[in-house]
């Protein structure tokens, strides 16, 4: 979905650089008449009304990043059946602000101090196990276990905007980072796990932070010094400066003097400008989702239309209908049209 080319500081009229009223007429547009200042359009959700105690919010985003649960051996003799005693979450020996956050939500969780453990050899890094068995539920029923296989609930864009807050916090100082040189205040996070990242990235949206999503690859993430495939979610100061007071790393962290027009949410679209135009052909194993009406969906922070209109079945482009045998003009020589 297309809005026409303007620029607006943080979504505001009028235009900075026609001075033109902002009509918010939205429309769907061909693919082919899109160009450099269009704005696409994504629907997100925003914060709920669900309350989330804010200790637990913040320990989920530590959760999704560095914990694992905690289980042991029923009886006395430990040797029956393993049951879900709690969870650990293993902080970096560098951030002594991010341990103190972690000690002071377990507390308010347990009701005292929770143990706090060496990682392990060679490893600068400690463990703070929590037990806790109501919220080791909580949080494997939201994000599941293991580093490659986490994945938020939808129930999270159902928390309102402080546990919203709360969980990017904790996210962050888990898997995140703030610039605090060349690029001050800019934050990222950064996982091995592309869709935990792009929810982050929505999460975001729903807040009006334009944040980025893009693939990089890394040594460091495993022992055979091979590089690893992580997804990063960029975002900017101003989006910093919100965390602040939610998470250690983006202590001190204001707002820059003047904000970015890079994208805005408005009426429950997040509205991004087009920076480049490509066209691509790949051949390539595809699926097809079927949707009511235009059949027209946004999947994985991409607007996709499919024509189900003949029922031909194209095993490569040269079978593609067309105007002679589809009665909606053919695939061949509409694939740019919505």
């Amino acid at each position: 979905m297309l809005f026409r080319s303007h620029t607006f500081r943080d979504g505001n009229s009028p235009c900075v650089t026609c001075g033109e009223e902002d009509s918010l007429e939205r429309e769907w547009a061909e693919a082919g008449d899109v160009r450099y200042g269009d704005f696409l359009v994504y629907p997100v959700a925003e914060p709920g009304e669900v309350e989330i105690n804010p200790a637990w919010a913040y320990l989920a985003g530590m959760y999704i990043g560095d914990g694992s649960p905690i289980r042991q051996k029923r009886g006395r003799l430990r040797n029956g059946e393993k049951y879900l005693q709690g969870f650990s979450v293993t902080v970096d020996n560098g951030t002594p602000g991010v341990i103190e956050l972690v000690r002071q939500a377990a507390k308010k969780v347990h009701g005292r101090e929770q143990p706090i453990n060496p990682s392990g050899e060679g490893k600068d890094s400690v463990q703070i196990h929590i037990y806790n068995q109501k919220l080791a539920h909580f949080l494997v029923d939201l994000a599941g276990e293991g580093s490659r296989t986490k994945i938020l609930s939808e129930e999270v864009f159902s928390w309102n905007r402080e546990a919203r807050m709360q969980l990017l916090g904790g996210a962050v100082d888990s898997d995140g980072s703030v610039d605090l040189d060349t690029r001050y205040g800019t934050g990222r996070y950064t996982s091995t796990n592309r869709d935990l990242a792009y929810i982050v990235q929505r999460l975001w949206w729903g807040l009006g932070v334009a944040a980025s999503l893009h693939r990089e690859w890394h040594t460091g993430f495993n022992t055979d010094g091979e590089k690893t495939e992580t997804y990063v979610v960029s975002f900017s100061r101003s989006a910093v400066s919100m965390l602040n007071g939610y998470c250690d790393k983006a202590k001190g962290v204001t707002p820059p003097h003047r904000p970015h027009s890079l994208g805005f949410l408005r009426e429950g679209y997040m509205h991004l400008p087009v920076r480049e135009v490509i066209q691509r052909h790949d051949e390539m194993d595809v699926y097809n989702l079927a949707v009511d009406q235009d059949e027209s969906y946004v999947v994985s922070g991409a607007t996709v239309h499919n024509c189900s209109g003949c029922g031909n079945r194209a095993r490569s482009r040269a079978e593609y209908c067309t105007a002679s045998t589809c009665k909606y003009g053919g695939l061949r020589d509409n694939m740019g049209k919505v």
